[in-house]
């Protein structure tokens, strides 16, 4: 299957005191846009029959669960996705690892993460394969700091390359559940580079982070699902483009007033709960192939300008 994602590449060119930046963000042929106007494409596109039973495996870091160190539940994925499906009448089971891609072959399938209110489909240590586990998906999440080069060029040490790592990982789940979904999970990029001195970044700085989200690091992430679509053209591989839809809706009007500090707690950057929550309803489309409810009661733990517009921020995944 081709991805199809109509995502419009966005540079934000200015900053308004009333957010980070203006409603709407002029852009040239010189950046490389595509259209004067900021848009979210329809997620749905090209996706597959929306689902109800969902059973994911996810090869992640840090931008899927920050559970780890400073984090907690409430800064993870899965954690939201659970809740999500559960007010839409759906199920989701889940089963996670941080194992780096390089690594997976070496060291097989491994079950370790764990949420409250989330349901696990599986227990490496007990005694139930990989393949009796009856997964419905494996969500692969890429280093977020190796798109310097190209997806086929080798990584910083010259050990592999992403798309040959990850062909080894879906290999190995391929072959102990023929017909598993493969579903790349685009997650933000390093924020490293864009900050010159301590966190959080300057408004110039931060909208240039957004651009690079939707600009060079977008484009990766779409060679980088080509190439592994042509290697292996018999499994389904799909992008779930987090990344560049959220840096679309971040910087566009009302989310655009949300500061760093809203969204992240440091330039790798780990996420608040409000990053977390927004990019699982990225997930829940890609996962579910429709949209997150409307009806989902947002808690407070998330930014109450997310909370108030939410009803209005899913529309706008629907394009």
């Amino acid at each position: 299957m081709k991805v199809v994602l109509l995502l419009v590449i966005a540079v934000a060119t200015s900053v308004l005191g009333a957010g980070y930046f203006t409603d709407r963000l002029p852009l040239t042929a010189e950046n490389g846009a595509r259209s004067s106007d900021v848009v979210l494409a329809n997620l749905l596109s090209g996706n597959t029959t929306p689902k109800t039973h969902v059973r994911s495996f996810i090869i992640g870091n840090s931008l899927v669960n920050h559970e780890a160190g400073r984090g907690s539940d409430l800064t993870s994925v899965p954690y939201w996705l659970a809740r999500l499906a559960r007010q839409d009448g759906n199920t989701y089971a889940m089963a996670g690892t941080y194992t780096l891609l390089r690594e997976f072959k070496d060291k097989g399938p491994e079950s370790t993460w764990s949420f409250n209110g989330v349901t696990s489909a599986w227990n490496s240590d007990g005694g139930v394969s990989f393949g009796d586990a009856d997964f419905t998906s494996v969500q692969i999440n890429p280093l977020n700091y190796v798109q310097w080069r190209g997806p086929t060029e080798p990584y910083w040490d010259d050990n592999g390359t992403p798309v040959g790592a990850t062909l080894e990982v879906i290999d190995v789940v391929t072959a102990a559940e023929p017909g598993i979904e493969v579903l790349i999970y685009e997650g933000w990029a390093d924020m490293g580079p864009f900050v010159s001195g301590d966190f959080p970044p300057s408004p110039r700085a931060f909208a240039k982070y957004h651009a690079y989200n939707l600009g060079e690091y977008h484009e990766w992430y779409l060679e980088y699902v080509r190439e592994l679509q042509a290697a292996r053209p018999d499994v389904d591989i799909r992008l779930i483009p987090v990344s560049s839809a959220l840096s679309t809706l971040l910087t566009q009007s009302p989310l655009n007033q949300l500061s760093p500090t809203d969204l992240y707690e440091d330039d790798a950057p780990h996420g608040t709960p409000t990053k977390y929550f927004l990019a699982s309803l990225v997930t829940y489309v890609g996962t579910y192939g429709k949209l997150p409810p409307t009806d989902f009661a947002v808690p407070p733990s998330v930014h109450p300008l997310v909370r108030s517009n939410y009803a209005e921020i899913v529309a706008a995944l629907g394009g």
